[in-house]
Formats: structure tokens, sequence, C-alpha cells
């Protein structure tokens, strides 16, 4: 689709948007789900679930920051503008990248041209952990993963808070997406690795698709230039020096020459602010494609104790948020409230309330949109809801494939009544002028 066909069906959709966000009153929250994202007969039987709550709210009233990031996504979906990079970081709910996903590929198709490039990706198969399932691996070689919730292993890990170790001679790794997904092509790959370490060299298998290939040590990476695009991603490491090092894997940035909407998910089981503050390349690797938005899912397992502090978790929360500022003040930080959950299978736990306060605190202090899951989902208590309807497991902390899955489809809703509510903020300026 054309340039000007694109703009115009952007238009027409979010006039619509703006239409409906018009004839309702700001002050009173909506009894059912506006933008048609979610089955009408989904929000019939789960009665339970706040639909009219289910937007992103600002405690300041207005963001700046959000009002740069819908300029930019706005240029992207009209202009063929610049790539907007996000970046969603969190525990087990991110690693999983189910519902993450579900928002990725909504975003993606909401205008043509907006898929892009697929972002950092990490062979968590290989060393044996749970990933994504839209895109696998194929390693060969002996791997073992690191990764930062390990208190006892203090070695250099870095954006994705996971690594993936050898001391093998020589080893591989494919990435391939599946083909009944979507599927992501590349001419430009970043191949993040202790480059310290002389030890190893990258090299793409695919010899004759290389038009170059550097090594950028300030990076952190082995970079390739592709000749054409791909969408598999065949990687060889082979030891080049008889020396006792080993080498660190972590992770894969794949990037294109087209514009598009850039979606990052960083998640680790058990994962909370302080396993990501150990990372010592963090915000080396976050600097090589700094963020447009950051998303904070981060609080699960620190809500999983006995005696909540909340001045700790507020300035572990604040010292993360200092780390991306400091890449680009002019960030749309999100925070997001977790998600109601047990507590030692014995009861909704009372320490996620608690924290919903001090997130919304927080993100006044850092003029933040907020994502608030915990009362959207139901509030206290909802978790055995959602459980009792097979959307919960046992446990009452993670969600089923039916339960991340429409949880994706209410964050993209979210997402869409912000820029819906920013379109219309735009057209009020343009009116009083």
């Amino acid at each position: 689709m054309n340039k000007q066909l694109n703009k115009y069906f952007y238009s027409i959709l979010m006039l619509m948007f703006a239409t409906q966000a018009c004839s309702q009153a700001d002050d009173a929250p909506l009894n059912d789900s506006v933008l048609g994202v979610l089955d009408t007969a989904i929000v019939r039987k789960y009665n339970y679930i706040h639909f009219g709550l289910n937007r992103f709210a600002f405690p300041n009233k207005e963001s700046k920051n959000f009002e740069r990031f819908y300029t930019r996504f706005d240029s992207l979906v009209n202009y063929d503008g610049k790539d907007i990079f996000v970046y969603h970081i969190g525990g087990s709910h991110i690693q999983a990248d189910m519902y993450t996903n579900q928002f990725r590929k909504h975003v993606q198709e909401f205008g043509p041209g907006l898929q892009g490039s697929r972002g950092w990706i990490f062979p968590y198969t290989a060393v044996e952990t749970n990933g994504p399932s839209h895109y696998k691996v194929d390693a060969e070689g002996e791997w073992k993963g690191i990764t930062n919730t390990n208190r006892k292993d203090t070695s250099e890990l870095g954006l994705m808070g996971i690594a993936a170790v050898t001391t093998d001679s020589v080893s591989s790794m494919k990435f391939y997406f599946r083909k009944s997904d979507q599927r992501y092509f590349s001419n430009k790959i970043r191949v993040y690795h202790n480059t310290s370490v002389k030890t190893y060299k990258v090299e793409w298998m695919d010899a004759k698709n290389v038009a170059s290939s550097r090594v950028d040590e300030k990076g952190g990476y082995t970079e390739f230039l592709l000749n054409k695009p791909t969408d598999t991603i065949p990687l060889r490491f082979i030891k080049v020096l008889n020396e006792n090092n080993e080498f660190r894997f972590y992770g894969a940035e794949l990037l294109i020459n087209e514009p598009g909407f850039v979606y990052t998910t960083i998640g680790v089981n058990g994962a909370g602010f302080t396993a990501y503050d150990r990372c010592q390349l963090f915000t080396q690797h976050l600097a090589q494609s700094k963020p447009d938005m950051f998303i904070i899912s981060i609080g699960t397992n620190e809500a999983n104790v006995d005696e909540f502090n909340v001045e700790d978790f507020e300035r572990k929360y604040s010292k993360m948020v200092d780390k991306v500022l400091a890449l680009n003040p002019n960030v749309a930080l999100l925070f997001t409230v977790p998600n109601d959950a047990y507590y030692m299978r014995k009861a909704p736990n009372k320490n996620v309330p608690v924290m919903r306060d001090a997130i919304f605190n927080l993100a006044k202090k850092y003029d933040a949109g907020v994502w608030d899951w915990f009362n959207i989902m139901g509030g206290f208590g909802s978790s055995q809801k959602w459980y009792k309807d097979e959307m919960m497991d046992k446990l009452r902390i993670h969600f089923s494939r039916e339960g991340y899955l429409i949880k994706g489809d209410l964050f993209y809703e979210a997402f869409l009544k912000y820029l819906d509510e920013y379109e219309f903020n735009r057209l009020v300026k343009i009116t009083d002028h």
C-alpha cells in the first residue's frame, strides 16, 4: 500500500476512535470494550474483568514524552518515519512472550509498513528454559545458561539478563521463524557477545550473503550487513586462539533498513530489579538502539515476600528508570501494575495493592503512564475467578494461554485508547487555533 493510502487508512481509523472518545465523559469509566479488539462474547462471559478501566492512566494528566511518542508513531504510520524502539522488561510473564507477542502482532498489523524488524532474540531452548514460541533455534555444541537471578554467579550479563555460554572449539546456532506466525526479515544483524575476549570469532554460515562484517567493541557486538534480507539467522562460533576462555552469547538484534515498530521483550523467570541491576552491560547494550518507549512490568517477584518494603521498592525502581532516562530523556515511560496473585497458594497477596500505590507515586514523579492491570483484571482476589475459568494456573500467578491472549488484547486496546486520546487532543488544539 502506498504512502497516500496508508495515511488515508490511518486518518479514518483515528477519526473513528476520536469520535468515540468525544461521546464519553472523561471521568466515567466505560462499561465495555469500545474499540472492538475483544470479541463481545468474551466481554459478556468474563464480567469480573473491568474492561472500562482498560486504558493508560496519567497521574499528571498529561505527559510530554507520551505526546512526543504519539508524534513519532503518527510520523511512522503516515510518512514512513524513523524506527520506533520499544522495550518491555519483566520476569516470567515477559520471558514467555505470550501476551507481549499478541500485543506485538496487533500493533504491527495496525497499519501497513509497521512490522519493521524483530529486535532482540535469544536462544532460550538452547539453555533449557522456556521462551517465545514464534521463533525457534537449532543449536549445536554444549551450551549452558547464566541468568541474572543466580546470585552466586557474577559473570557479565547484558540487556536480556541471560547468557548462553560455551567452551567448545566449534558451535553454532540457527534461528528461524515459524511459517505459521509472523516472519521477520533482516539485513543487519548484531550478535552481542564478550567482544573483549579474542578467543572466539563469530561467523555467518551463509557467507555468500554477507556484504560486510565488523566487530564493535564499544557496542559489544559483531555486526553482519547482508546482500539481501533473510528470515533465518545462521551463526557459527569458532575458537581461533588456544586460550582457556568461554564464549558468551548475550542475544542477537535483528534490524532492517525499513522503518517499523520494533518491540523487544526482556524477561527472566524470577527476575526483579536487583537481578537486572547486576547486569553490567545493560546500559551499553540498550544504548545501541535507544528506547523511544520503555515499559516496566517488574513487581510480581518483589511482592512475593512476607514483609514488603515500599521505600526499598521505590528506590530500586527509580534506579532502573534513571538509567533509561540517562540514555533518552524524552523516552515515554509506561509502568504496569502486577496482576492479582496468591501468596504461597494460600490467599491473595496483600502486597500487590500496596505496590500499586507505589507505582502510581513513581509515575507521578517521572511523568509516566500506568497500565493498572491489577484493577483491570478485577482487583483484589480476582485471580481466583481467572483460575476457576481456567485462565490462570493453580498457583494463581501465571496465566493460561487463553488468559495471556486476552491480556495481550487488552494491552493493545489500552494502547489504541492512548492513541485515540492524543489524536482527540491534537484535533482540539487545531480547532482552538
